[in-house]
């Protein structure tokens, strides 16, 4: 078994099943009705080159980002996740923050990986 720190000690012993479940995608919401003027258009996005390699959007590029991060950086996050010059970090920020995947897929994938620690 890994070396648990006091942290990590205190946050297994807080943490359920329950709490790492997966839930479904909540129903979608009414709109709601505001009389009030219309927004401004959007400014046109045709002349901006925007390559989908680079950071390919979706759950499944979520997923797939999280898988590589596992298998080939995981190991070495708390050594290289401050290294500007490494690759050291999951690059999930994004995907999290727009709902691609959500902590609870990623704890449940970190957790599988270490054995369920």
């Amino acid at each position: 078994m890994a070396c648990l720190h006091p942290f990590s000690r205190a946050w297994h012993k807080q943490i359920t099943a329950d709490q790492l479940t997966l839930r479904d995608t909540p129903k979608a919401q009414t709109a709601l009705a505001i009389n009030s003027d219309p927004l401004p258009a959007l400014p046109e996005l045709n002349d901006i080159p925007i390559d989908g390699h680079l950071w390919p959007a979706g759950e499944d590029a979520a997923a797939d980002n999280l898988a590589r991060f596992l298998r080939f950086r995981g190991r070495h996050y708390k050594d290289q996740r401050d290294l500007p010059k490494v690759r050291g970090t999951s690059e999930l920020s994004p995907y999290l923050a727009l709902g691609m995947i959500s902590h609870r897929q990623c704890l449940q994938a970190v957790m599988a990986e270490n054995g369920g620690i």
